[in-house]
């Protein structure tokens, strides 16, 4: 699965954003951890779903790449990461 978002902040205010984003995915039980200046990974699991993916931070987008939740849970998890991603990018 992959979604994708364009902004305008640059790396290190959308690298600041993605960390408030974190901050609520630790809530859930879902640790997020930078691997290297524009990566991080994603994991946990949200109810009966296991989380895996990728955050890659550029000038100008984010993209979120992971391993497919399946039919059931695809629709709702990508609505879910496009709607952050304006909440926390905006």
């Amino acid at each position: 699965m992959k979604v994708e978002h364009n902004h305008k902040l640059g790396v290190a205010e959308a690298k600041n954003r993605i960390n408030k984003f974190g901050d609520f995915l630790a809530e859930q039980n879902i640790a997020l951890k930078w691997t290297s200046d524009t990566t991080a990974s994603v994991s946990g699991k949200y109810t009966v779903v296991a989380i895996d993916a990728t955050v890659t931070v550029s000038d100008n987008n984010v993209l979120i790449e992971g391993k497919d939740p399946g039919f059931l849970f695809r629709k709702a998890a990508e609505n879910f990461l496009k709607e952050k991603m304006k909440e926390y990018l905006a």
